[in-house]
């Protein structure tokens, strides 16, 4: 077996949706023509997934679309572990000390694994963003896109100031001139 593409085991949901991509793209790639695909899809199989291949239908079996679906339908999430999965997307916020490439690739990747449109992977990243850098994308983008929020995400990132480091700082020089006025209150006493 060639080493761009590694045998699916079916062992993993996860690793279903990424090995499929990489087949298609592997067969893109050799250009093979759909028979060949089709000859060549269980050669790239193995354990559970040649186990579940064997006893597909010769209809199935003979058609690389067919086989896809079948893939798709045996090996994907099920409808349940989707709507968790978007659940999850909607409640993953961004950390304090996470970049916001970090957090949108977190996102991205979830979304992948269950196909959902780039509109809803969107609003889950806007969603989830700290609000600072989500009010920049909103008031400065001209169209909600995955390109236009990682844009204006990155940069509202590298140009915030930490208005929190600040108001610890004045904080700080507050609570200094108090301990200078009580110093200078007992030395008057």
């Amino acid at each position: 077996m060639d080493k761009l593409l590694e045998k699916f085991d079916g062992r993993s949901r996860e690793k279903a949706y990424s090995w499929i991509f990489q087949f298609k793209s592997y067969v893109a790639y050799k250009r093979c023509d759909d028979v060949t695909t089709t000859h060549f899809f269980p050669l790239c199989i193995t354990n559970i997934a040649l186990e579940w291949f064997n006893f597909l239908p010769d209809s199935v079996t003979n058609n690389i679309d067919n086989i896809y679906t079948a893939f798709q339908d045996r090996f994907f999430t099920s409808p349940i572990l989707n709507y968790v999965t978007v659940s999850s997307l909607f409640h993953t916020y961004q950390q304090a000390d996470e970049p916001v490439q970090e957090f949108i690739s977190k996102i991205k990747s979830s979304a992948r694994k269950i196909h959902i449109e780039n509109d809803i992977i969107c609003y889950a990243i806007l969603n989830g963003l700290k609000a600072e850098i989500r009010c920049v994308v909103l008031r400065n983008a001209t169209s909600i896109n995955l390109d236009s929020i990682e844009h204006w995400a990155s940069l509202a990132e590298v140009t915030h100031v930490d208005e929190d480091a600040e108001m610890r700082t004045k904080l700080e020089d507050l609570i200094q001139d108090i301990e200078k006025l009580k110093v200078k209150m007992a030395e008057g006493e």
